[in-house]
């Protein structure tokens, strides 16, 4: 019987892979960029790792989450083994980050992540961190509003002006709802409110009120940071000479004589003096 179980604890012992614990002479090489805009979807990005020495390899799944191994990655960012031949790795990036970085990417491989002739290998092992190889380019992505077409707020001072409306077009961000019944300005007794706004980002300003006086200047908005989704300032939408108020005096024309009338006369009194 105790024969029995020594032969199981051998044949155990053989079928499981043995660890090392030793410095071992291999470097981990990193290859590509990953390269994007701030607050927007990565697009087609991976790097490649790869060890120096064939006698080596990694212990990685397929479709293995190895985000942990990339330790300045950008917030949002998700890294996935897409490839994983021997001592070969394909790793693809997705997600998005609102944080901008021009950084060399750095790579630390978890202990027991890579083996050496079969036998597990205990100990982290790192990329060189002075190697300009391979970088984070993430640029900031610019947010902005413009209108979206031409535009004439057209009323009488005095009158209460016909309902009519502004587009504001925003980029690279997105509405809140509470943009919803904001006020953009009050101005010569008119008062600008979101009323909509649809899934292209394009704002629907309505203007009413009664003007109070003549005015033919360009029309100014800024939207509000606060009903913003990704914008830590206001945005100021840029002056556009179609789109601008036309308020005038109504013209007052003196009643003329209809001219079906007969031109009147005049007859002189008789005072009965010579």
């Amino acid at each position: 019987m105790k024969k029995l179980i020594l032969l199981l604890l051998f044949l155990v012992s053989v079928c499981l892979p043995s660890r090392i614990s030793a410095n071992v002479d291999v470097r981990i090489e990193v290859d590509r960029n990953v390269e994007g805009k701030t607050n927007t979807q990565l697009s087609n990005q991976f790097v490649n790792l790869e060890l120096d020495d064939p006698d080596f390899s990694f212990n990685v799944e397929e479709g293995e989450d190895i985000t942990s191994w990339f330790t300045n990655i950008p917030e949002g960012f998700a890294a996935v083994a897409e490839e994983v031949d021997n001592e070969f790795i394909k790793v693809s990036f997705t997600g998005q980050t609102s944080e901008a970085k021009d950084e060399v990417i750095l790579v630390t491989v978890p202990s027991g992540k890579i083996s050496y002739m079969g036998s597990v290998i205990e100990g982290q092992l790192s990329n060189d961190p002075d190697s300009e190889d391979s970088r984070y380019i993430i640029t900031e992505q610019e947010i902005r509003a413009y209108y979206n077409q031409p535009s004439t707020i057209s009323g009488y001072v005095g009158e209460q002006l016909e309902i009519q409306y502004v587009y504001i077009k925003l980029e690279n961000d997105t509405f809140r709802e509470t943009i919803i019944d904001s006020i953009l300005s009050t101005y010569n007794g008119l008062t600008a409110t979101v009323i909509d706004y649809d899934t292209d980002n394009i704002a629907k300003v309505e203007y009413t009120g009664i003007p109070l006086q003549e005015d033919d200047s360009l029309i100014h908005s800024i939207l509000k940071n606060e009903h913003l989704n990704i914008s830590e300032n206001d945005l100021t939408v840029p002056d556009r000479e179609d789109v601008r108020f036309d308020i005038r005096k109504r013209s007052i024309t003196p009643d003329q004589p209809d001219q079906d009338d007969p031109e009147p006369t005049y007859t002189i009194p008789y005072t009965g003096i010579e």
